[in-house]
């Protein structure tokens, strides 16, 4: 009986040692749950600061309408200068020629505006993204290494190229056309006061018009 005892005790301790390792494997997992958890509330919490300043991605557009706005104002200036002018040398400078160009200008720098404000935009979309992928970045660090304070740092350091991030900036190219308004409408108005299409070298297409212009479409259009 005595080794019979001995046999029973032996197995019991067996399962002792068992549920003792399987309470073990618990506390450990729970513990790395409670690491993972912690560090990402603090990851969250480090990248609400953007959530928190919307003012960060208000600069961020400005700086890119800033640099483009005065640029695109520039070029619409001189662009109505020298429709001016061509309109002048045309002798249609209060015709209705000359209002279908101005209006046509107008219509260009509308366009301009309208790319300028869906570049910025599209900017800062880009810069929300880079957030978000910084942010996984952190995370992914956290779930390989279970560190809290690792990611946290990588966290950081994210955020800190995020806040010396710069828009890509490069100086405009022409963005409007006036020798084809200019010409065209400078032939239309000649036409509608007498003059024919086959005169004075107006027969063709895209045959030179008063003014120098050529006939044709306007190439206006934002390039950033």
């Amino acid at each position: 009986m005595g080794m019979g005892g001995g046999g029973g005790g032996g197995q019991d301790m067996g399962q002792f040692f068992q549920i003792m390792q399987a309470q073990q494997a618990r506390d450990e997992e729970n513990r790395r749950q409670q690491r993972i958890e912690g560090g990402r509330k603090l990851i969250d919490q480090q990248f609400d600061l953007f959530k928190k300043n919307p003012a960060f991605f208000d600069r961020y557009r400005n700086g890119i309408t800033d640099y483009y706005r005065p640029q695109i104002d520039s070029q619409y200036s001189g662009a109505k200068r020298n429709l001016t002018f061509q309109l002048a040398d045309a002798g249609t400078l209060r015709s209705t020629a000359a209002a279908d160009s101005t209006a046509d200008l107008a219509r260009q720098n509308d366009m301009n505006l309208t790319s300028m404000n869906a570049k910025a935009d599209s900017a800062v979309g880009d810069l929300r993204n880079q957030i978000a992928s910084n942010k996984d970045t952190a995370i992914n660090q956290l779930m390989s290494t279970e560190d809290p304070s690792i990611a946290a740092n990588t966290a950081l350091n994210g955020i800190a190229n995020i806040q010396l991030a710069k828009p890509d900036l490069s100086p405009l190219a022409n963005l409007f056309s006036t020798a084809a308004i200019g010409g065209a409408n400078a032939v239309k108005a000649w036409q509608q006061g007498g003059g024919g299409a086959g005169g004075l070298g107006f027969g063709g297409n895209e045959s030179a018009g008063p003014g120098g212009g050529t006939m044709g479409k306007s190439q206006g259009g934002f390039i950033g």
